[in-house]
């Protein structure tokens, strides 16, 4: 097994351990410093948790030169798979939202994921008693969840004709909540999920049921 501390390697320094077997794979032995920064800038999106938070010192330089940046077409990017995608603590997240849903709900298949590319990844839609609702898992390691979070979650609930429901690890900031009751957004806590989930499923359904008993007794 490749390791930083072997000659050509020592690259793998930049990422966390669990991804520095797959970018020894993926970069091979001494890669130029061009390489490098186009596989972390073009996947840095996808892959958040990609890089070590320790301090590194370099040590040599073969050649000191003044360096330009561009910005290419996304056509262009060079995604990378990872294989320890399971590892993903996003992906790991909604999977466990998923598991946790499926003896209750209808899960559409199409937003089952093998990678979180992006926040629509990260989405899911469910539905009981035809009622659907999207849920957007947003897992975080320290930060609670944004009002930037809220709206793009009303964005696409909005798209979809349904009700968002946001469920996160940990909270949420008042600025959040506030987005939150603004675009009938449902904020949830992975531990208390299916219970919110229920009652407003069942909030929606009553409103339904006195729909039409009122229409019925109006004719």
């Amino acid at each position: 097994m490749v390791t930083p501390n072997q000659p050509g390697f020592k690259y793998l320094y930049f990422f966390k351990e669990e991804f520095q077997a797959d970018m020894s794979e993926i970069l091979r032995e001494g890669p130029t410093v061009r390489r490098v920064v186009e596989i972390i800038t073009q996947n840095i999106d996808f892959y958040p948790n990609i890089l070590a938070e320790y301090k590194i010192k370099s040590i040599r330089f073969d050649q000191i030169q003044s360096f330009d940046l561009e910005i290419p077409d996304e056509n262009d990017w060079e995604p990378i798979y990872l294989k320890l995608n399971e590892k993903d603590p996003c992906l790991l997240f909604k999977n466990k939202i998923v598991n946790s849903l499926y003896d209750e709900y209808d899960i559409n298949e199409n937003f089952i994921k093998k990678y979180i590319r992006d926040d629509k990844d990260k989405d899911i839609m469910v539905s009981k008693e035809d009622v659907e609702k999207l849920i957007s898992c947003k897992f975080r390691d320290k930060r609670n969840i944004g009002f930037n979070d809220i709206e793009r979650t009303a964005v696409t609930s909005y798209y979809y004709g349904v009700q968002g429901v946001v469920v996160t690890n940990l909270d949420y900031s008042p600025k959040a909540k506030k987005y939150a009751s603004k675009y009938n957004i449902i904020l949830s806590h992975s531990s208390n999920l299916k219970r919110r989930l229920n009652h407003f499923i069942q909030k929606e359904l009553d409103e339904k049921e006195f729909n039409i008993l009122y229409d019925f007794l109006k004719e």
